[in-house]
């Protein structure tokens, strides 16, 4: 993350990027701060309850957390996406461990994310009592879905071709979970 900024202000100054900036340890390394941020809700997400959720409404308790913390995981992406658009103008492909360091990076980033849709798509007895809980989580679901979908792809063009076929299939399934996500809340 701590490049994105300052790359993302120095496109904006010079309207153009360097590529020089743009390292596979970089990549990585922002990759990394949406797992960690989407790790720290699963629990939370687990222990979501009928009990917890009229505190919603008032934008306090778990959901509050879970949904604060999910819309704190798409502005991250948000901030990412733009950075990424920057250096697309010159793409940089990564091989070999260089490559591997960023494949690593994302399937973290999708077995997390994982983790917590499923933890969420658990407490579906809680909006099916509670509608207005799914009115509510729907749309940060699926805009969680579009910012990492469009940020995983384009991750995935920075890596060898091999490695981004297989990486593919990850962001699928992923896609997958979040779409069951959505479509139940």
């Amino acid at each position: 993350m701590r490049f994105s900024i300052f790359s993302t202000a120095l496109v904006a100054l010079t309207g153009s990027v360097v590529t020089a900036f743009l390292t596979a340890d970089e990549v990585a390394t922002s990759i990394a701060t949406l797992p960690a941020k989407t790790q720290s809700l699963i629990e939370p997400a687990g222990t979501l309850s009928l009990a917890n959720a009229a505190f919603l409404l008032l934008g306090e308790g778990l959901w509050a957390q879970v949904l604060d913390g999910l819309n704190e995981i798409s502005e991250t992406a948000k901030k990412e996406i733009v950075y990424m658009q920057a250096v697309e103008k010159n793409p940089v492909k990564f091989a070999g461990e260089e490559a591997q360091l960023i494949g690593d990076a994302l399937k973290g980033l999708v077995t997390v994310v994982t983790e917590l849709v499923d933890s969420l798509i658990k407490q579906l007895d809680v909006v099916e009592k509670i509608p207005i809980i799914g009115q509510v989580v729907s749309p940060v679901l699926e805009l969680l879905n579009t910012l990492l979908d469009n940020l995983l792809n384009q991750v995935v063009d920075l890596v060898e071709d091999v490695l981004a076929e297989a990486l593919k299939l990850d962001i699928g399934n992923l896609d997958n979970t979040l779409a069951q996500a959505y479509n139940a809340f």
